[in-house]
């Protein structure tokens, strides 16, 4: 039996209207799509919308997809995979030899059907994602060789919004947003949005083509609480017979580091995500499991991902069979009072911080480094300043703990957030 060409019906779903998700290919039985191409290393993006055709029943489809010596899906169902049956897409990246060539091949299982909606194929640089990373649990460098392939299973712009396929860096990648259904409790509840739409970004050694932009001028931070000792956490259901490759992607706000290194040895005590992507590692004729349901509670080791460098970088780990991506706090900050706090940018609190927060600069230009003239009031925390901020159009009241103040830093807090709530207004 041929395969069939056959119109998708009408569905509620907006992404069900849009190319390529109209049509589709279906087949009882096993074809191959054989695609002339130059060597190098390539995207290729499946299509599948899991809808209902005329004679096909989506229930009934199972199939396994290769590209070449890869198997990229085995026992595939997409009506189970996808959410409420809209339409998904699975990423790989393949590399084409000397064959100028590459076979994708649908078969489908006994008694099921295949089907595709489009198949996308783009070209991306050499070195983007091959290359030589470190190894988890090991000294030794490990090689991504050409030879594997890639299965794309996450890839997050940390707390900042969805990016669509025509806003990435030319390669059609799509970012996803909601970092915040993958984190631990502590970590949803204390870790704050951090942005600075205004920073230049410069790209030392990262290429500029590694992220959009707009990836690093957001992330998440641990925001350096004084009160709870907490590890920013990430659990990412996988499956943990097979080994991944973790980029990670860092921006440096504060300007006053200037140096690797410099974020963990100096009075900057945090540690902030602005992206990740995670992928399968896949070696040619190797067999190929199932992306895990994201309902699957996954029991890994917790491993620490390394302090937050200075400059624009992608940290590039491999681990394996791991469940979990923790920033782990290396130092304890202590007590000292408020005005040692550096916020190195402006933040987006999550729920329990739902406030605005200032970097050191920021608050002394306001205040012209705490000026004599500008205090408007003292009490037993120290004293209280007029302010102007975004270029003077807001007067604000400035209130600078002392470091001798009997009061605590607990007591400080409360204060200023009474203080939100009640609006205090000062002129």
């Amino acid at each position: 039996m041929t395969s069939q060409f056959r119109k998708a019906p009408p569905s509620v779903s907006q992404f069900s209207s849009q190319v390529p998700y109209t049509t589709a290919r279906l087949s009882y039985s096993e074809f191959t799509y054989s695609i002339p191409l130059s060597p190098g290393k390539k995207f290729v993006r499946l299509h599948f919308n899991p809808a209902s055709y005329p004679d096909f029943q989506s229930s009934n489809s199972l199939f396994s997809v290769t590209a070449s010596d890869y198997i990229l899906l085995k026992d595939f169902k997409a009506y189970n995979t996808a959410d409420d049956a809209t339409p998904l897409m699975r990423e790989f990246c393949v590399n084409i030899g000397t064959e100028h060539s590459l076979n994708i091949t649908f078969t489908p299982s006994k008694d099921a059907y295949v089907f595709i909606n489009g198949i996308e194929i783009v070209s991306m640089p050499t070195n983007l994602y091959t290359t030589s990373v470190r190894s988890i649990g090991s000294n030794s460098p490990y090689s991504v060789e050409s030879r594997k392939a890639l299965d794309m299973v996450y890839r997050i712009n940390v707390g900042g919004k969805a990016i669509n396929t025509t806003e990435d860096t030319g390669v059609y990648r799509k970012w996803e947003a909601a970092d915040d259904m993958y984190l631990d409790g502590l970590s949803k509840k204390y870790s704050v949005l951090a942005q600075n739409d205004t920073i230049e970004l410069k790209f030392v050694e990262t290429p500029e083509y590694s992220a959009p932009k707009q990836v690093y001028n957001t992330g998440r931070s641990m925001w350096m609480n004084k009160t709870v000792n907490y590890n920013l956490t990430w659990s990412f259901p996988v499956d943990s017979n097979f080994s991944y490759l973790v980029r990670l992607h860092f921006c440096e706000f504060e300007s006053d580091i200037t140096q690797i290194g410099e974020h963990s040895s100096s009075e900057y005590r945090d540690a902030t995500l602005s992206g990740l992507e995670i992928f399968k590692l896949i070696d040619p004729n190797g067999e190929l499991g199932t992306i895990p349901d994201l309902k699957m509670i996954q029991h890994g080791k917790a491993f620490p991902v390394l302090a937050l460098v200075a400059g624009l970088v992608s940290s590039i780990l491999v681990f394996f069979v791991v469940g979990y991506i923790v920033f782990r706090r290396r130092w304890k900050v202590k007590h000292s009072g408020s005005s040692n706090r550096r916020m190195k940018f402006k933040t987006t609190p999550g729920s329990s911080h739902p406030y605005r927060y200032f970097s050191l600069a920021e608050i002394k230009a306001a205040t012209k480094n705490f000026s004599d003239a500008l205090i408007i009031g003292a009490g037993g925390f120290g004293n209280v300043y007029k302010g102007c901020i975004d270029s003077g159009a807001t007067t604000v009241a400035i209130k600078r703990l002392k470091p001798e103040s009997s009061q605590g830093v607990h007591e400080f807090e409360t204060e200023i957030k009474e203080a939100k709530v009640n609006r205090e207004q000062f002129y």
